[in-house]
């Protein structure tokens, strides 16, 4: 199965803070995704998001496999 993981940029994974819709993990520790910004965790899912939750969540996509 594809998985698709997610920086949290702006705040640390909490409910409301991110989509639920097909979350398999998440966690608090930091990841340097490609454009270099302070990141508050990562959270994965099963599906791709969509353009509109990556920006209303403020959250940039970073390579699966980054953390397990």
């Amino acid at each position: 199965m594809d998985m698709y993981c997610y920086a949290m940029l702006m705040r640390p994974p909490q409910l409301g803070a991110m989509p639920t819709d097909g979350l398999v993990s998440v966690s608090c520790e930091p990841v340097v995704p490609p454009s270099g910004h302070h990141t508050w965790g990562w959270i994965k899912y099963n599906r791709p998001l969509t353009d509109k939750e990556i920006s209303d969540y403020e959250l940039e996509e970073i390579e699966d496999g980054t953390k397990e």
